[in-house]
């Protein structure tokens, strides 16, 4: 069965569950394909780094195109059906879900994301699956409190597990951005391996890689640069699965702190 017969028989809830991730990774190598031009473009870049542009650029837009192309039958079903009703979940508040991003309950420093398992829902459907967890501003028919089922109020266990839907949908998306910087890194080690470099190096890349100057100051060792610049994505990608660990850790607080008590 190839990708367009697959993707005409999924829901568009499993078909975000896939294209999503993929438009993510499409936009990050825009950005870096961006960033290539640009670094080639400027008439201050020095040779071997305007060379390693072009290099790195080939590889961000070959990249892009086989992303393109895997996603591309989730668009055009997206396209046949006409596109597919989408909820956006607060990340960094209660976790209520909106129609759209332009709620009136919502700042500019609110952060959102899209649960695929939600796509395609109507309003009704998605109340009944979120319950409370639907902005009532969004969703005037949604319950404002854990008595929505049946008018009375439900223990102290199940309004633990009703808020604790929200916090595993947090937990997950942590979990992923740590499964994605831990692949990054063991990538990014295997390619210092290579160059000849120690990727348990510590410090500022500049000042552990960077040993040949010239008498003004410039690096004139290519593969020096070479590890230099893999020290620096190595130092960033560190850093990163840091964040992302410390984002896992504080995403599993509530359920913690409610085992506990």
């Amino acid at each position: 069965m190839d990708n367009r017969t697959a993707a005409a028989r999924m829901t568009p809830a499993e078909i975000d569950a896939i294209w999503l991730p993929l438009l993510e990774r499409i936009y990050q190598n825009e950005r870096w394909i961006a960033l290539d031009r640009q670094k080639i473009a400027d008439p201050d870049t020095l040779a071997f780094y305007r060379d390693r542009a072009k290099a790195t650029l080939a590889e961000h837009l070959a990249e892009r195109q086989r992303l393109v192309n895997e996603a591309d039958p989730f668009a055009e079903q997206w396209s046949l059906r006409g596109g597919w009703t989408r909820y956006h979940l607060v990340t960094n508040g209660d976790g209520h879900f909106h129609r759209d991003r332009n709620c009136s309950t919502c700042f500019v420093s609110t952060q959102f994301g899209i649960v695929p398992a939600t796509s395609g829902l109507d309003e009704g459907q998605l109340v009944a699956m979120v319950g409370q967890d639907a902005c009532t501003v969004c969703f005037p028919n949604a319950p404002a409190s854990q008595a929505w089922r049946d008018g009375v109020s439900y223990s102290k266990a199940e309004k633990d597990a009703r808020r604790d839907a929200a916090t595993r949908l947090r937990i997950a998306k942590a979990e992923k951005k740590v499964a994605y910087w831990e692949r990054t890194m063991a990538r990014l080690r295997l390619k210092m391996v290579t160059a000849g470099g120690n990727p348990d190096f510590t410090g500022e890349p500049v000042d552990v890689f960077f040993t040949i100057r010239d008498s003004q100051g410039y690096h004139t060792d290519p593969d020096e640069a070479t590890r230099y610049y893999i020290g620096c994505d190595i130092k960033n990608a560190r850093q990163s699965l840091r964040y992302a660990l410390s984002d896992l850790e504080t995403a599993g607080v509530p359920i913690r702190q409610r085992a506990h008590r």
